[in-house]
């Protein structure tokens, strides 16, 4: 019997997750998490996702893929404590300017390189901070890689998710272009995203708005499998975070995040709030605009998904409400 097996060890398992569908808030909670006490600057890993993503589709074994997704995470944080690799592009929502102090990433460019970043990781013990899509969905191999790594899932109402896909034209045939970031594959109908592939042929024969909701109606679909496919242990180190209270109740909110991750609000916290336009007020008017024009361009059958993602996000929200 071969007992030989790929082996990383966790340099930090002191790691959080903010993920949910594409435009479902991540970029609003990131930086409001990671504005708290050792929380590190945001991190985005096309590579992380990409090598989960790619096995959870059978295209790469569940323990290659956690291999590689350790080897990432802990290059990546040694690599931050040296000041390594830190994007330093203005305006960036990613880049060292937009963490609430800047400076730690420039003081970071003189440090020794070694051993002895190790141990400075051991003793700032930081919280690590990723953002991630569809993370509920592709658990199995994080879960593998991480077995402490805690989630924050972000969730918006459907018609604001859909509307927001629709203004990036992710209805039109844009999956060829070498600027998508999601993972594509070439069917013999046509290149899909890969939350379309078991459905390719009729990805391709939908009309624009259709797709979108399609989409976002099997990526739903997928989430709640795998959720509900997990252990009770498992689901504790998910937290859900509904969007329009996170918008409207921010410094509640933020207070629970701060519990579950273990640390608490620090100097630049309230001041990132601010910045980040939080809290404020969601335009109720502004939804029924957009599902004026989400229904003007949907097909009866699509109406239909919308309405039933509707009730399903409305009693979901209801029971994930933070009442602390």
């Amino acid at each position: 019997m071969n007992s030989q097996k790929l082996f990383k060890s966790i340099v930090s398992d002191n790691l959080v997750f903010v993920t949910g569908f594409t435009r479902s808030g991540k970029t609003l909670l990131c930086p409001l998490i990671c504005s708290l006490e050792r929380a590190e600057n945001i991190v985005h890993s096309a590579i992380l996702e990409q090598v989960a993503i790619l096995s959870t589709i059978g295209y790469m074994d569940h323990e290659s893929a956690a291999y590689l997704a350790r080897y990432h995470v802990n290059l990546a944080l040694y690599d931050s404590f040296l000041g390594r690799n830190v994007n330093f592009r203005p305006g960036d929502y990613t880049g060292a300017w937009s963490y609430r102090d800047p400076q730690e990433y420039v003081r970071r460019l003189y440090t020794k390189e070694g051993v002895e970043v190790y141990e400075r990781i051991k003793n700032v013990n930081p919280i690590n901070v990723y953002m991630i899509h569809n993370g509920v969905w592709q658990n199995q191999t994080y879960f593998k890689a991480f077995p402490k790594v805690k989630m924050f899932n972000i969730i918006r109402h459907p018609v604001d998710i859909i509307y927001s896909w629709h203004t990036k034209n992710y209805g039109e045939d844009v999956y060829e272009s070498p600027r998508m970031g999601a993972t594509t594959i070439q069917t013999e109908w046509g290149v899909v995203p890969y939350y379309a592939l078991p459905w390719a042929e009729k990805f391709m024969s939908l009309e624009p708005m259709d797709r979108i909701i399609f989409m976002i109606d099997y990526i739903d679909d997928q989430h709640n499998k795998a959720y509900d496919a997990l252990d009770k242990s498992h689901k504790n180190q998910i937290t859900t975070i509904i969007f329009e209270q996170l918008a409207e109740d921010t410094e509640k909110v933020l207070g629970h995040c701060s519990d579950v991750i273990g640390t608490k609000f620090s100097k630049d916290t309230l001041s990132i709030m601010k910045r980040e336009k939080c809290p404020r007020v969601i335009d109720e008017a502004d939804r029924k605009k957009k599902w004026d024009v989400i229904s003007s361009l949907a097909s009866e059958e699509g109406k239909n998904i919308v309405k039933r993602l509707v009730d399903q996000y409305e009693q979901n929200a209801q029971e994930c409400f933070i009442r602390v």
